[in-house]
């Protein structure tokens, strides 16, 4: 059961593999008490997972802890520039941190660490936004994967973000 999530952090179609890189354990976002840590350790040692997992949902909060976004009005300015880049807008702006649909989204929406992440807008529309987090190796998208992410390209001045 283990090996699904063992082998995602080697895989670089998935989110968590850029967190591995940067030495970012299971347990830095799964945090659990010393008991539940036996357990899980006696568990994984003996193979003795009985069922599949539970999906487990983490809110913004959890990715907040370490990526220092502000707040989502500042992921939204700071995404601007991902553009959409198939010119399909009929005159309309688009970002995925600015749904005009939705309130603020929760980060795993699109950005999912154990699955290959989603363009959540693409759903319904047909943009094709410029995406700094690796694209499913099967995507038709043309986007560069080795695009960095915003928060290492974008130089922010703080008095100009909301």
């Amino acid at each position: 059961m283990m090996e699904t999530y063992e082998s995602s952090l080697n895989q670089p179609e998935m989110l968590v593999s850029l967190h591995s890189d940067k030495e970012v354990g299971c347990v830095d976002c799964h945090s659990m008490s010393f008991e539940q840590q036996l357990h899980e350790t006696v568990a994984y040692l003996q193979d003795d997972y009985t069922q599949p997992f539970t999906r487990a949902e983490y809110g913004m909060e959890t990715c907040f802890q370490c990526h220092e976004h502000g707040s989502y009005d500042q992921i939204a300015w700071r995404t601007t520039d991902l553009g959409v880049t198939d010119g399909k807008t009929k005159g309309h702006e688009a970002n995925p941190h600015q749904s005009p649909h939705y309130d603020d989204l929760e980060c795993n929406t699109c950005h999912r660490m154990h699955r290959e992440s989603v363009l959540f807008c693409s759903e319904c529309h047909a943009f094709e936004f410029r995406i700094p987090v690796p694209v499913p190796s099967d995507s038709t998208d043309s986007t560069d994967s080795t695009d960095e992410p915003a928060d290492d390209s974008v130089v922010e001045d703080s008095t100009e973000t909301p």
